[in-house]
């Protein structure tokens, strides 16, 4: 699974906040993977720690990009991506949105 990376992350800032809170949001790009794996995920590797049942809230974002070619706006991508290609013509873009891992307290 693509979010291992992800997953492991987010759990290292949130065991850095103090004190730790009860329900987070996590706004995580679609170039991570998907909202649904990463959750599976976090609540195995979160199972018999002090993180175990915290509220998860995950916004899934979509991916913006910016090409050469003069293409602009979001794509869609199939999962975990390192980059994207523009489907206009076929270079490698520029990813305004879509790779961000950001958490909010919530409580």
């Amino acid at each position: 699974m693509h979010e291992f990376t992800s997953v492991h992350e987010a759990i290292e800032r949130i065991k850095q906040m103090q004190p730790l809170p009860r329900k987070v949001r996590i706004r995580m790009g679609k170039m991570r993977g998907s909202a649904k794996a990463f959750e599976e995920m976090f609540r195995e590797h979160t199972r018999d720690t002090g993180l175990q049942g915290i509220g998860l809230e995950i916004e899934q974002v979509p991916v913006e990009i910016s090409c050469q070619c003069g293409l602009e706006g979001t794509v869609r991508v199939m999962g975990h991506v390192h980059f994207v290609r523009c489907p206009r013509c076929g270079h490698i873009t520029d990813a305004i949105r879509g790779n961000e891992l950001e958490i909010e307290v919530l409580e």
